[in-house]
């Protein structure tokens, strides 16, 4: 279901490595509500758990909110990093937003905690409802009161967007 709160049932994608790698090529798109349990977990739906088979980073975000990377994702991320100096100051700080996350493997459920450190940042109350999005290459977790906040912004921010790196939306 685009852009609503089943994502735990649709069908799962199959186990192909073709499928999933077409997945991934594809992106993850999607908009849903969820509440996370009691114990900060988050229910990660049920058709994009392939892809963090082999593991997840969960790093803090731009914008305040949160990143879920497949490890692979995240893996190509870190190459792309490796070569700036640390003595650069921004370097270091990007490192620091990207390493001071969480790794590791999905439980039995497809769940995920979420540290209370990072779901402060995110701004995630203790009511533990969240907005998970698609981002192409990641998930995002938000606030619903911050992705409210953004979302009133995106039909500008993207025009400029599509305007500076010349694609045709229309």
């Amino acid at each position: 279901m685009i852009g609503g709160t089943e994502w735990e049932n649709d069908p799962p994608y199959p186990d192909s490595i073709a499928t999933n790698a077409a997945a991934l090529m594809l992106g993850f798109i999607n908009e849903s509500d969820h509440n996370l349990d009691e114990k900060g977990r988050l229910v990660i739906p049920q058709r994009h758990r392939a892809a963090f088979a082999s593991g997840f980073v969960l790093t803090r975000g731009l914008d305040g909110c949160l990143w879920l990377w497949p490890l692979p994702t995240f893996e190509s991320v870190q190459e792309q990093i490796r070569p700036a100096s640390i003595l650069d100051e921004p370097t270091r700080n990007l490192e620091r937003l990207l390493y001071t996350g969480l790794d590791g493997k999905l439980d039995q459920q497809g769940r995920l905690t979420i540290p209370a450190s990072l779901r402060k940042y995110a701004g995630i109350g203790s009511d533990g409802q969240v907005v998970l999005l698609g981002s192409r290459r990641r998930l995002e977790v938000w606030s619903p009161e911050r992705w409210d906040a953004v979302t009133q912004r995106l039909p500008a921010d993207a025009a400029s967007a599509s305007e500076q790196i010349r694609v045709t939306l229309m």
